[in-house]
């Protein structure tokens, strides 16, 4: 190899290698520590550092009792929820539907003084609830917003409702008092059906009802007692 051939031979290596440092080229070593990682001993592997654990983000509670945005409406009262006694808060005025259906627990409930409307299966079978107070002011009571709560022994229907839904209260079997206020011009079918508890003396009706739907007091042992007094009233709608 001639003098001309080395030294360009030469050259050419030392210009690689300052590209390469240059250019901010780096070579590893194979099995090198990554940065931060404990200097291995001899014949073990580098120790990388341990991530740090996040924490579990917390669980949002689930809203056992829920309303409408302005507040006005009691949209659902969990079924499972301990408490026997429950107080409406102020403020509502409708009772929704299905909004208290099959709570399993509930004895009592308070409804507030501004309460207008009571719907549909908005209490349906709440069996262990004795007690509730329906207060001046309801103007209506939804078909089958009491039925079945067996325990159920007294009811006051205010002046101020106009009319019971269909099988309102039908199927409460332990009803033995029952007070209905003198607006009440219609009272639908099957409303008390099945209240086999009700007897003549327990029961309050106005005598201006227009309406008492087919077989309203079917299985009652007033029945008889309402035939009579109400007459066709009675028994043209059960044709």
């Amino acid at each position: 190899m001639s003098f001309k051939q080395g030294f360009c031979g030469v050259a050419a290596l030392a210009l690689f290698c300052g590209c390469m440092t240059g250019c901010g080229g780096k070579t590893e070593q194979p099995g090198a520590p990554e940065p931060g990682a404990k200097e291995a001993k001899p014949g073990e592997a580098p120790k990388t550092p341990a991530k740090p654990e996040t924490a579990p983000k917390p669980e949002k509670k689930a809203v056992r009792i829920k309303f409408s945005d302005d507040k006005k409406t009691l949209i659902k009262y969990d079924k499972d929820l301990p408490d026997a006694e429950y107080a409406v808060p102020a403020g509502v005025t409708t009772i929704g539907k299905e909004a208290f259906k099959d709570c399993k627990n509930l004895k009592v409930v308070k409804l507030p003084s501004g309460l207008t409307t009571i719907e549909e299966s908005a209490f349906e079978e709440c069996q262990e609830l004795t007690e509730v107070a329906i207060p001046d002011g309801v103007t209506a009571i939804g078909d089958r917003a009491f039925f079945w709560c067996a325990n159920l022994e007294r009811v006051t229907i205010p002046a101020s409702v106009a009319a019971i839904g269909n099988e309102a209260f039908k199927d409460c079997k332990r009803l033995s008092g029952l007070t209905v206020g003198s607006a009440a011009t219609k009272i639908g079918a099957e409303a008390f059906a099945g209240c086999t508890a009700l007897e003549q003396s327990g029961l309050g009706l106005p005598p201006d009802s227009q309406e008492i739907g087919r077989e309203a007091f079917r299985d009652c042992p007033c029945e008889g007692w309402v035939k009579e007094k109400f007459g066709p009233r009675y028994t043209r709608s059960n044709n």
